[in-house]
């Protein structure tokens, strides 16, 4: 069973596995492939920063590329959302923790996890066949640029998979 340790609070955090031809070889790149023409990126009334403030801040935080290793890792450290046209396994909350039917029900919930993110990692390795990814994350308690980041559509334009960790 996996188990969070450590303070736990209302915030939230979101990896992002992203995919690009190319690493974009400048901040002016990857902002035009990340917004286009916009100047600005929005979110909620009051959070908007400026699209070269968003790209700077993402240009430096793509290290190394990953491979699926590194995906499958980041998927099951949380909820993957975007385009994966899989159902989720549903957890065993239905049964008392601790008895011999919550046991084994745990370990099936653990092994279809294992295989809805296995699905997803390969269906979009498949879909960005050739690219090279990275992992960025932002986190909404972090401020006013990270949440926006985080909730903003920071990726629409580009293939990649939003993994929340509320």
């Amino acid at each position: 069973m996996k188990v969070r340790q450590g303070f736990v609070s209302n915030s939230s955090s979101s990896s992002f596995i992203i995919a690009f031809r190319e690493k974009p070889s400048s901040q002016e790149e990857l902002q035009k492939l990340l917004f286009g023409d916009a100047e600005i990126l929005e979110y909620l009334d009051d959070y908007n920063i400026s699209t070269k403030e968003a790209a700077q801040i993402v240009f430096g935080d793509l290290t190394n590329p990953v491979g699926e290793k590194e995906i499958l890792e980041e998927l099951d450290h949380g909820t993957p959302y975007g385009d994966t046209h899989l159902s989720e396994p549903q957890y065993p909350y239905h049964l008392k923790y601790g008895t011999p039917e919550y046991e084994k029900a745990q370990e099936v919930f653990e092994d279809e996890q294992s295989k809805y993110h296995k699905n997803i990692a390969d269906n979009f390795m498949a879909k960005t066949k050739g690219m090279s990814y990275y992992i960025v994350e932002y986190c909404d308690n972090d401020g006013q640029t990270q949440c926006t980041l985080e909730h903003g559509g920071t990726f629409d334009n580009i293939p990649h998979i939003r993994v929340s960790k509320h």
